[in-house]
């Protein structure tokens, strides 16, 4: 049943802790949570030669325990059981035609999932099955295509296989497993397919992909808000369908660390909970709302972290967990890339394994997932402009990311609330919360750099970088909310000189990155008195 094991409220269920924590759990005191397994090969819709042998590979994990073991099946016909990871079998393709292969992981709990794909077996000399990528697939301008294509032969060997595109052919792999990487020119349509040739001159043309290339936001002036994969005072969690086309960067809140803190990292859609009548979400309308959002242009990126969120990065095996793990979330779901939200419940502190191995993990990533990589980073401001007051613990502990990924961050949206008001060296204290100077400061010395508590500077970030980071509402935090008026002054104040307060910029940044809230379901919650009147300010600087 759910709740503490996949709730999003944790600390709302975990046992011992609180009035309900009992509910959430079985006569037996386990939490029921089914393991997640995927079939890695073969591929969905693939084709396979009839009387070959065919090696099936599966990935299983167990975010509340252990896999026990993987069952195989082809049709009806159980084909194996693998207990250890990796989890693989072998089955001998028989007969013609369509054939399911499924597989069904076992937890330590007794709890079952299962993965399917579908597999046609074939006759012919000559068989290939383009395996990536997938038709129906998004790709931002920049970011590479990652071909990827199956073939066997009866009579001879496979010599190679062509990747054509749109009637052309980009690339060619000569040995097994084929693949390639090619990146378009140009944001449109594409039609992908793979051609096999063996070495008696057989030729094998695989089903045709349909992918779109579309352009990242071109909107200079971004509204950034997170979206709750959870219940609150905000309510249900929504379909991302139904958010206000005024926001340009949506952060799906949040993705979640592995219980054994092994460095892997999930992402668990919403499924529902014991102390709400919210509907769960349903996974395939998820990822269609993501791909029409992201047609649209708006950016999807899943933050990780949260006010008491956690990564775990300690040992070269976390980190190669850390790295696999978010490498598939990011396929599977189609997201642009990712935020990293750790706050003070992540130990992200100097001189830890966290701070270290953060950002090679993060290129790896992105070098995994085909580069250009959307990659926002939201710290509390005692992480960032606190290393002016102190350069230990939590004071500037993000600035050392920051600077390895200087080449790859987007956005840089600094949460100007909950902590207080903001040191700085333009003013005596501290800038008031949700006042223009605040907003000026936090911003002036991101992009025009600052001196470190322990002598050295921050060297300053583009101002299409940087955002001012705010909470939307009321109720969506516990201070730092700003008048409407304040911000407009402020967005006035960077980008064109005027409304200034005490904090004046050197410069003018007329490519300042916008503005992110926390949050898009409180938002929706309070009427959009953020995103209307926030949204139509950044629309208007757009539009000059």
């Amino acid at each position: 049943m759910a709740g503490w094991c996949s709730s999003d409220s944790a600390w709302a269920y975990e046992p011992g802790k609180g009035q309900y924590w009992p509910d959430a759990w079985t006569d037996l005191g386990i939490c029921a949570i089914v393991p997640e397994v995927s079939i890695i090969s073969p591929a969905d819709n693939s084709t396979v030669l009839a009387g070959s042998t065919v090696a099936i590979n599966v990935h299983a994990t167990d975010s509340d325990g252990t896999v026990s073991q993987v069952a195989f099946f082809a049709g009806n016909q159980k084909i194996g059981t693998d207990t250890t990871a990796p989890y693989s079998a072998s089955w001998q393709a028989v007969g013609l035609g369509d054939v399911a292969i499924k597989a069904v992981a076992t937890d330590n709990e007794g709890n079952n999932g299962e993965s399917s794909v579908l597999v046609s077996i074939s006759d012919q000399a000559l068989v290939t099955s383009l395996t990536s990528p997938a038709s129906g697939t998004t790709v931002s301008l920049g970011q590479a295509f990652n071909f990827a294509a199956t073939a066997e032969s009866l009579n001879g060997s496979v010599q190679k296989v062509d990747f054509q595109v749109n009637g052309t052919i980009v690339a060619t792999d000569t040995t097994a497993p084929y693949t390639a990487n090619w990146t378009a020119g140009s944001a449109g349509s594409y039609n992908v397919m793979a051609i096999a040739t063996n070495t008696q001159g057989t030729t094998a043309i695989s089903a045709t992909a349909s992918v779109k290339v579309i352009e990242k936001s071109s909107t200079k002036h971004k509204l950034i808000g997170y979206w709750h994969n959870f219940v609150n005072g905000a309510g249900c969690p929504m379909r991302l369908r139904d958010i206000s086309p005024a926001w340009d960067v949506i952060d799906i809140a949040f993705a979640d660390n592995d219980r054994n803190s092994d460095g892997t990292v999930h992402f668990n859609l919403y499924a529902g909970d014991i102390h709400s009548t919210c509907p769960a979400l349903n996974p395939e309308h998820f990822k269609q709302d993501v791909r029409d959002l992201r047609a649209q242009g708006k950016v999807i990126v899943l933050s990780l972290g949260g006010a008491e969120g956690t990564i775990t990065l300690n040992t070269d095996a976390d980190e190669v967990n850390f790295v696999n793990s978010l490498t598939q979330i990011i396929k599977d779901w189609g997201f642009d890339g990712l935020d990293i939200d750790l706050e003070s419940g992540s130990n992200l502190l100097h001189d830890t394994q966290i701070q270290a191995r953060l950002p090679r993990a993060l290129k790896q990533i992105e070098a995994n997932t085909g580069g250009n990589m959307y990659l926002t980073m939201a710290p509390e401001h005692p992480y960032v402009q606190g290393g002016m007051i102190a350069y230990s613990g939590i004071w500037g502990a993000y600035i050392p990311v920051i600077d390895q990924l200087r080449d790859m961050l987007n956005l840089l949206h600094v949460q100007l609330y909950n902590n207080g008001g903001l040191a700085n060296p333009y003013m005596p204290g501290a800038a008031p919360e949700g006042s223009v100077d605040m907003m000026v400061a936090s911003a002036k010395m991101l992009v025009e750099g600052f001196e470190l508590a322990d002598g050295t500077m921050f060297q300053p970030l583009r101002d299409d970088q940087v955002a001012i980071g705010l909470p939307s509402g009321p109720s969506s935090a516990n201070s730092g909310q700003a008048p409407i008026q304040n911000i407009v002054n402020a967005l006035d104040c960077l980008t064109v000189g005027t409304s200034c307060g005490t904090v004046v910029p050197a410069k003018l940044y007329p490519n300042f990155g916008g503005v992110m809230t926390w949050s898009i379901n409180w938002d929706k919650h309070d009427g959009y008195n953020f995103s209307g009147p926030v949204g139509d300010k950044l629309k208007a600087m757009n539009g000059k």
